[in-house]
């Protein structure tokens, strides 16, 4: 990834919805992971996955 890229993709606008997008990170649900990192006991990055919902356990590759 280039620089501005990177810039983007770290440095962009706060989502519009942040409560929504926090309640949905936070639902239980087979098809979704996701990681927390902190610091000092606060949060200072998100990393999630939503699994295909056509996918089946067969086809996931772990």
């Amino acid at each position: 990834m280039d620089t501005h890229d990177a810039s983007m993709r770290f440095s962009g606008a706060r989502p519009k919805h942040l409560e929504d997008l926090a309640e949905s990170l936070c639902r239980q649900d087979p098809g979704r992971y996701v990681l927390g990192a902190f610091i000092g006991g606060i949060l200072v990055g998100v990393a999630n996955y939503v699994r295909p919902a056509d996918q089946t356990e067969s086809e996931r590759c772990c």
